[in-house]
């Protein structure tokens, strides 16, 4: 089954050090893609984090903040001493710069100016690894299922144009030997008044006639596209997780078969069809750009 590379997930956890909220955004990209942005704490995760990724999505433009969020703080809480501290460094600059700190050092610009240092030692560096990996799962779980709902809805979407296209196949197939015969039938016109002078004239009409068929042939052109149709097919519902690519070079092909068509079969009654196919096509190609 086909999945779409725009999903969003967000879950939280919560833990000793605080609450950890994580957010995955996906959007269509032709390879695989990170943004990534982690407390700098936790960047030494970084690599961990991508290879997660890298397992379950191959294309797409990926987008992960991971927060952290410190709720029990009181007077005597590591975080106080370090404001304190941060305080004071800005103070002794504001000094030294010849600013009033009174004026310039105040509690919002304290904060702002300060990430609340977390310490691991190896054994806990191998438990918040653990646990990343657990809420990156559980990250992992909900935007996959949200791309595999809106792949869902483009497949369908996709069937019913391929429905359609094939509806329209059908029709340019019952009228391909229209346009030979109406050659055929105003050759024939034209011939009648010499055909007494001339006897041979009708010889050389048919030779006439059977080269036009020739060059007005589309049987082969019909036959590939109705190839590339099952092909598509099979791999809206195929297991692989990355179809993209394939779909999109399918279309591609499709698309060429349908304009080799269109200039033999110089028809008015087909030339409207092949117009609506190529409309249908373009959409699906639209289509296209957002499955992974």
């Amino acid at each position: 089954m086909i999945k779409s590379m725009t999903a969003y997930s967000r879950c939280s956890k919560t833990t000793s050090e605080g609450r950890y909220t994580l957010e995955l955004h996906s959007v269509n990209r032709k390879i695989i893609d990170f943004a990534m942005y982690l407390p700098k704490d936790l960047l030494q995760f970084d690599v961990d984090l991508r290879k997660w990724l890298t397992q379950e999505l191959e294309r797409g433009q990926i987008t992960v903040r991971l927060l952290l969020q410190q709720d029990s703080i009181n007077a005597d809480s590591n975080y106080i001493l370090q404001l304190k501290k941060s305080k004071e460094k800005w103070e002794n600059i504001s000094h030294e710069l010849g600013y009033d700190p009174g004026k310039t050092i105040d509690f919002s610009f304290v904060v702002s100016h300060f990430s609340p240092p977390i310490y691991f030692n190896q054994a806990e560096e191998e438990k918040i690894k653990a646990f990343l990996f657990e809420l990156m799962q559980e990250g992992l779980k909900q935007l996959l299922k949200m791309k595999c709902e809106e792949g869902k809805a483009i497949e369908i979407d996709l069937q019913n144009r391929l429905k359609s296209i094939e509806e329209a196949l059908q029709k340019i197939h019952q009228k391909k030997e229209m346009p030979v015969d109406r050659y055929r039938k105003r050759i024939l016109k034209v011939l009648e008044a010499y055909q007494a002078s001339s006897p041979d004239l009708m010889e050389k009409a048919g030779r006439e006639v059977a080269i036009f068929a020739e060059k007005m042939d589309i049987a082969e052109e019909l036959m590939r596209l109705h190839t590339h149709i099952v092909h598509f097919r099979n791999y809206l519902v195929a297991s692989e997780k990355a179809v993209g690519k394939i779909l999109e070079f399918l279309i591609q092909e499709m698309q060429r078969e349908i304009n080799t068509l269109g200039s033999k079969a110089n028809d008015s009654e087909i030339i409207p069809l092949v117009i609506y196919i190529k409309s249908e096509l373009e959409k699906m190609k639209e289509q296209i750009q957002n499955v992974e």
